[in-house]
C-alpha cells in the first residue's frame, strides 16, 4: 500500500476521465512494492532460504553416494599450417581457417568411423562401461558412445578438449584413450595419404610444365619462321633506319615542292597582268645574256661615242652626221628591244612547263616515298608484336622453369617432410588421466541451486498471493482505479502512539495523534475541492459495514470547526444511528422527526460542545423506520436550508452494500465521499460504487482509506513515529 510521506501528507491519483491509471485497468493487478513484501515476508523468506541450503546440501551428499560421475580429458593442440615457400599451394593462414579447421577435427574426433575404431581397442573391451551391453548389442554401445564422448574447441586458444563423464574414474579415462589413439591413427594414415597425393600432384604438374615448355618452343619457331624472322632486333634497326631516310627524302622534295609552288604562284601572277609585263629578275639577267643582244649593245654604246665625238668638234645637233647617227641607235635600240621581249616570252613560257614537269615528276617520287614509308612502318609493327610475343613466351618459359626447379627440389624434401610428419597438424597434448575429482555433484552448484529453487518458489507463491489478492490494503490499491482520487488515508487507530480512546472523536481528545493529523490533512485537498465549485453539503459514504464512515464523519466535522467553519453534521444513518453516542446528545428531536414535520429544523439542531459544531442526530425510533425519506422533498429542504446556515454540511449515511440510503442521499448533496476500509473492502466493489456514483448529482470527490496498518519494521511505521514524535516535542 502506498503510505504518506514522512510529515504523514494524504497519497493522492488525480482523476483522468476515460483513462485508467498507467499499466492498470479497474480490476487489473495491483502494483507490488518489493521492498514491502520483503518487509513483510522476510522471516519466512530466511527460512526459505536456509532450508534451500540444506535441501541442496543433501541432495549433493546423495548423490555423491549413489550417482557420482566423473570426466576424463584429453587435451590436443593444433597447429597452423605449413607456410614452406617450397610448397606447392601453400599459403599463410588466417584465424578464420584455423577455427574451421578446428572445428573439422573436432567433428572427425567424434565421427562414426573413429568411435567404431575405438570399440575395437582391447582395453575399451575390459572396461565396466563395454561390459554393460550384452554380446551382440555393439549398436547399443557405438549409440551411448556417441553420446557420452564429447570434444569442444576452448575459446581463444589452439586447445581441443576431448571427454568423457561415466560413474567409475577409470573406465572413463580408458574410453577416452581409445578414442584418442582411433583418432591419431586415422590423422597418421590421412597424413600418408596425403603425401603420396603430394606426390603425384607434384609428379602431374611436372609433366605439365614440360607439355607447356614444349609448346611454347614450338610456338616461337614457328612464329619466326612465318614471319621469316632470323634476328629481330637487327632487322627491327634496318627498318629504323630505312624508314628514317624515307622520312628525309620526303622532307627534301615537300620543301623543293613548296619552293617551285612559291615560284609558279609567282610567274601564275604575272601571266594574269595586262599590257606590259614586269619579267622576273633571273629572266631580265639571262635574257641580256643573249650574244645578240650583247653585240646590239655593244654597237650602240659605240655610236653612242661617236656621237659624242662628233658633238665634241663642235657638230651641231641638226647635223646630218648627228642625226643619221641617233638614227642608227635608234634603229638598234629597236631591234635590242624587239630582241629582248621575244627572248623573255619564251624564256617565261619555257621556265613555266619546267615547272609543270618537275611538280609532275616530285608527286609522284612523293607517292613513291609514302608508298615506301607505310609499307616501312607496317613491317615495324609486325616486328614488334612478334618481339612482344617472343618475350612473353620467353618470360612463360622462365616462369615454368622456376617453377620446374622448385617443384623438383619439394619433391626431393617430400620422404623428409613426411618423416618430419610436418602435413600434421594436430598432437596430443596430454592423454587422458583418471580423475581424482568428481565432475557432478559439486555443493557449489546445488546449495545454490536449492536455494535458488525454494527462496524463488515461496516468493513467487507471496507474489502470486499478492497479485491474487484483490482487498484494499492501502491508497496504492484504490489509486489503480481509474477515474478516482485518493483523498488521503487513516492509519489504524491501534497503531497510533498517542492511544485515542475514542476514534471517533480523536481529533479532540487527543489532537496531537498521527490519526488526528490524519484527519487534518485530508481536510486540507477536500475542502479546497469543495470551495471551488462552491458546495456546501458533504455525503460521507461506507462500501461495507465497519468501513468507519462515521469516524470520519464526526473527525472531520471537528477538524472543519478547529479551522473556524460553522459545521452541521447531519446523522442520516436512519437504520443505525451512531452520532448521539460519540457526541453523548439525546436520540430526538432530529432528522426523522423533522421530515415527518414533528419537529422544525431549529428545534432539531444540538449543539455538540464544541466550537462552531453542531449535530442533527437521527431522531426517534418511531420516526426512523421509512428511510425512503431520505430521497423526498423534506429531505432537499433540511440540506437547503443547512447549507445556507453554516458553512459546512456533513451528513453520515448507511454503509451502500447493505442499504439504498446513501446513493439517494448522492442525488441531494452536492460532493460524496467514499470510506473504504483497508483489508476489508475489495477493489471491484470500490470500483462498481465509483460507477454509480459518477450517476448521482453530487460529485465524487475521492476516496478515504481507513484504518491502515504499518508494514513491520517498514517506513510507514517510522513515519507514524516520527510524526507522534514531533506533535509531543512541539508542546
Amino acid at each position: 500500500m502506498t503510505t504518506a510521506s514522512p510529515t504523514m501528507k494524504p497519497t493522492t491519483s488525480p482523476a483522468r476521465p476515460g483513462a485508467p491509471a498507467p499499466g492498470h485497468g479497474a480490476m487489473g493487478m495491483v502494483s507490488i512494492d518489493p521492498m514491502r513484501l520483503l518487509r513483510r515476508y522476510y522471516p519466512l523468506l530466511v527460512v526459505a532460504t536456509v532450508f534451500g541450503a540444506a535441501l541442496g546440501l543433501a541432495c549433493h551428499l546423495v548423490l555423491l553416494r549413489v550417482y557420482p560421475v566423473w570426466t576424463a580429458t584429453a587435451v590436443f593442440e593444433c597447429r597452423a599450417q605449413a607456410t614452406n615457400p617450397r610448397e606447392l599451394g601453400t599459403q599463410i593462414e588466417g584465424a578464420d581457417a584455423m577455427m574451421r579447421f578446428m572445428g573439422t577435427q573436432v567433428a572427425i574426433m567424434t565421427s562414426d568411423d573413429i568411435l567404431a575404431n575405438a570399440l575395437k581397442d582391447p582395453e575399451l573391451l575390459n572396461t565396466a562401461w563395454y561390459r554393460q551391453f550384452r554380446d551382440g548389442e555393439r549398436a547399443k554401445a557405438m549409440q551411448r558412445l556417441t553420446k557420452d564422448v564429447n570434444a569442444r574447441v576452448r575459446t581463444n586458444t589452439s586447445l581441443i578438449t576431448l571427454n568423457m563423464s561415466w560413474h567409475k574414474p577409470t573406465d572413463a579415462a580408458v574410453v577416452v584413450n581409445a578414442v584418442t589413439r582411433a583418432y591419431m591413427q586415422e590423422l597418421e594414415q590421412t597424413g600418408k595419404r596425403a603425401s603420396i597425393e603430394r606426390r603425384d600432384a607434384l609428379n602431374s604438374r611436372l609433366r605439365d610444365i614440360s607439355r607447356e615448355k614444349d609448346r611454347l618452343n614450338q610456338a616461337r619457331e614457328r612464329l619466326l619462321q612465318e614471319n621469316k624472322v632470323t634476328d629481330i632486333e637487327g632487322q627491327q634497326t634496318e627498318e629504323n633506319m630505312q624508314i628514317q631516310q624515307i622520312a628525309e627524302k620526303l622532307v627534301q622534295i615537300r620543301a623543293t615542292r613548296a619552293t617551285i609552288t612559291s615560284l609558279q604562284q609567282k610567274y601564275n601572277e604575272i601571266l594574269k597582268l595586262q599590257g606590259t609585263k614586269t619579267y622576273p629578275d633571273e629572266l631580265m639577267a639571262e635574257a641580256r645574256r643573249d650574244p645578240i643582244i650583247q653585240e646590239t649593245e655593244q654597237q650602240i654604246a659605240s655610236m653612242k661615242i661617236d656621237e659624242r665625238a662628233l658633238l665634241a668638234r663642235g657638230i651641231g645637233e641638226e647635223h646630218d652626221a648627228i642625226r643619221a647617227l641617233r638614227n642608227r641607235i635608234e634603229s638598234a635600240q629597236r631591234e635590242v628591244d624587239t630582241r629582248r621581249d621575244t627572248l623573255l616570252s619564251r624564256l617565261f613560257d619555257s621556265r613555266l612547263d619546267q615547272f609543270r614537269s618537275e611538280m609532275a615528276a616530285l608527286d609522284e617520287q612523293e607517292r613513291e616515298l609514302e608508298a615506301k614509308l607505310k609499307t616501312a612502318n607496317t613491317r615495324k609493327e609486325d616486328l614488334v608484336r612478334i618481339l612482344v610475343r617472343v618475350k612473353q613466351m620467353a618470360t612463360d618459359l622462365e616462369a615454368l622453369t622456376k617453377e620446374e626447379t622448385e617443384i623438383a627440389i619439394a619433391m626431393k624434401d617430400t620422404e623428409t617432410l613426411s618423416s618430419a610428419r610436418v602435413f600434421d597438424r594436430v598432437r596430443v597434448l596430454r592423454m587422458a588421466q583418471t580423475p581424482d575429482r568428481v565432475t557432478f555433484p559439486k555443493w557449489e552448484i546445488l546449495i545454490p541451486l536449492g536455494v535458488v529453487l525454494c527462496t524463488g518458489l515461496v516468493g513467487g507463491v507471496i507474489v502470486l498471493r499478492e497479485l491474487l489478492d484483490q482487498r484494499v490494503r492501502g491508497p496504492s490499491d484504490v489509486a489503480i482505479i481509474p477515474r478516482l482520487t485518493v483523498l488521503g488515508m487513516v492509519p489504524e487507530a491501534s497503531e497510533d502512539p498517542a492511544r485515542p480512546k475514542t476514534v471517533e472523536t480523536s481529533l479532540r481528545d487527543t489532537p496531537g495523534g498521527v490519526v488526528s493529523e490524519s484527519f487534518r490533512q485530508i481536510r486540507a485537498p477536500l475542502v479546497k475541492r469543495m470551495d471551488q465549485e462552491g458546495r456546501r453539503t458533504l455525503l460521507v459514504l461506507a462500501g461495507m459495514p465497519g468501513s468507519g464512515a462515521t469516524t470520519v464523519v464526526s473527525n472531520m466535522a471537528l477538524a472543519c470547526a478547529s479551522a473556524g467553519e460553522r459545521v452541521l453534521v447531519i446523522d442520516a444513518n436512519l437504520r443505525r444511528p451512531a452520532m448521539h453516542r460519540v457526541f453523548k446528545l439525546s436520540e430526538g428531536p432530529g432528522l426523522g422527526d423533522v421530515l415527518v414535520g414533528q419537529a422544525t429544523f431549529e428545534q432539531a439542531v444540538q449543539e455538540s460542545g464544541t466550537a462552531n459544531l453542531s449535530v442533527i442526530t437521527a431522531g426517534a425510533l418511531a420516526n426512523r423506520t421509512v428511510p425512503e425519506r431520505l430521497s423526498s422533498e423534506a429531505m432537499t429542504r433540511v440540506l437547503n436550508e443547512a447549507a445556507a446556515r453554516y458553512d459546512r454540511v456533513i451528513l453520515d449515511a448507511p454503509p451502500a452494500i447493505v442499504a439504498g440510503d446513501g446513493l439517494a442521499l448522492a442525488n441531494s448533496a452536492d460532493a460524496v465521499v467514499l470510506v473504504v476500509r483497508a483489508m476489508n473492502e475489495k477493489r471491484g466493489l470500490v470500483n462498481r460504487l465509483r460507477i454509480q456514483l459518477s450517476e448521482a448529482r453530487g460529485e465524487l470527490l475521492g476516496v478515504v482509506v481507513n484504518a491502515v496498518r504499518a508494514s513491520a519494521g517498514g517506513y510507514f511505521k517510522r513515519n507514524i513515529r516520527a510524526t507522534h514524535d514531533y506533535q509531543t516535542q512541539a508542546k
